[in-house]
């Protein structure tokens, strides 16, 4: 549904409820004060600026969440099952994005979340599949999947604790330029898998973190100075 150079405003039903089917919308930029869904298999998939004043709802269909939107404009999201992917950019500054089960659990899946803090609650997570996390605060457990590979950008905070269980492969934390890891009590735990935090740059890890379980690579950059090791404040 395009073109997206104008913008798009659905006061109706948009329904991806076709199995295998997809649905595409573009604006610019998208508003919704109506209904749009994923269901019986269906895949819907927003490519562009957008916010959210009505309804969305995923009901064992996919919704790929693109373009740019703010932790506001997520408005009301109704689950049973299905799946959401963060493959856009989502401008958590000042906010809480909070999953819960009313919207579900999400996936990070090639998207960005910029500032804010993330917290779940009554069984709902994060997956940080991939993409970038942009001076973000985690205040909840989180869990890292075999393969799951992350950028940090501008420092990290964790104030619960992140597991790393990349099991039979790897899972990876890739800190790009000069930045700190960890403000608060930090704690990672490594499984028995080849979990691996990689840099570029200096890297200063904040104190009250913790490092605990087995097989946690650091690894730095093709051509990096000796000067780009960690900093230990913990």
């Amino acid at each position: 549904m395009r073109d997206s150079a104008v913008p798009l405003i659905n006061h109706g039903t948009i329904a991806a409820d076709v199995m295998d089917g997809t649905i595409t919308i573009h604006g610019n930029p998208f508003s919704n004060t109506g209904t749009v869904e994923a269901r019986n298999g269906g895949s819907l998939a927003i490519d562009s600026a957008w916010n959210n004043g009505g309804i969305f709802r995923v009901a064992d269909g996919s919704f790929n969440l693109g373009g740019s939107f703010t932790t506001a404009g997520i408005g009301t999201i109704e689950r049973n099952g299905g799946i959401v992917n963060l493959v856009g950019l989502l401008d958590n500054t000042n906010a809480i994005f909070a999953l819960n089960p009313a919207i579900g659990s999400w996936v990070l899946a090639g998207g960005t979340i910029r500032s804010g803090s993330i917290t779940t609650a009554g069984g709902a997570a994060l997956r940080l599949k991939s993409g970038t996390l942009d001076g973000v605060t985690l205040d909840s457990d989180l869990i890292m999947e075999n393969k799951d590979d992350v950028i940090v950008l501008n420092g990290l905070t964790i104030n619960r604790t992140l597991t790393m269980e990349g099991h039979p492969n790897f899972a990876q934390l890739s800190f790009q330029g000069v930045q700190t890891l960890g403000r608060g009590p930090t704690h990672f735990w490594s499984t028995n898998s080849l979990n691996y935090l990689s840099k570029n740059a200096p890297l200063t890890i904040g104190s009250g973190s913790r490092f605990m379980g087995q097989r946690l690579h650091w690894t730095g950059c093709s051509g990096c100075s000796s000067d780009q090791s960690g900093h230990n404040l913990g």
